[in-house]
């Protein structure tokens, strides 16, 4: 010090307490999206180790976990774990091997044999009821035969009741009597013309009940 003044080096005091920590700052703003990835590969049909007509079902080249399945068998092409090939098998591969999975759907069926033919139905001659009366009633036994009627005079064929709707039957005239086919006691006889018995020797009728209390006369008839 000379004369009063402080001459020497400044003096410097002990360095501050650290100050605290500022706030964080704002997030900043999001990236540009990157680019778009590389295609996929294609599922269509490729050739494998040297084999056509194989189709990737999950990939077109052979990787693990990438299935395949034999679409055309042409020629016969081996697989690529050169086994013969069947149309429709799937082989996957492991890596290291092909492993054969065989079809996911089995080949249809051969087609069934033809069964034998069904038998014939019964084909029977007409059994005839003959009559030589001069007066008939015709049963329930008589439904699809034939009744003739062989008499020089008039003769009555009477449908009764009973017999049921359906029954069926046919009348033929052999001799020189006519034969008129009467309705019984509850039945109603029905003819287009109004006829009601044969038309002469030799002449054939039909009657058909049509309902349990209706028949119907048909074919070679007369007044």
């Amino acid at each position: 010090m000379a004369n009063g003044i402080w001459t020497g080096s400044p003096y410097q005091g002990a360095t501050g307490a650290t100050g605290a920590t500022g706030a964080t700052g704002a997030t900043g703003a999001t990236g540009a999206t990157g680019a778009t990835g590389a295609t996929g590969d294609t599922g269509s049909a490729v050739v494998i180790s040297g084999q056509q007509n194989w189709s990737a079902i999950t990939g077109t080249t052979p990787a693990a976990g990438k299935s395949w399945q034999l679409l055309v068998a042409t020629g016969a092409p081996a697989r690529p774990d050169t086994t013969a090939a069947q149309t429709g098998d799937v082989v996957t591969y492991t890596g290291s091997a092909w492993v054969n999975l065989g079809k996911l759907q089995g080949d249809t069926g051969a087609t069934g044999a033809t069964g034998s033919a069904g038998a014939n139905g019964n084909q029977t001659a007409m059994t005839i009821n003959a009559q030589t009366g001069t007066a008939y009633t015709v049963v329930a036994g008589d439904i699809g035969k034939l009744i003739t009627c062989n008499n020089a005079s008039a003769i009555t064929v009477t449908i009764p009741t009973g017999l049921g709707a359906g029954f069926h039957a046919s009348i033929q005239q052999l001799g020189a009597g006519a034969v008129t086919v009467g309705a019984g006691a509850g039945m109603t006889r029905r003819n287009r013309q109004g006829h009601t018995k044969t038309a002469g020797q030799y002449a054939t009728a039909a009657i058909i009940l049509t309902t349990a209390t209706e028949f119907l006369l048909q074919g070679d008839t007369a007044a």
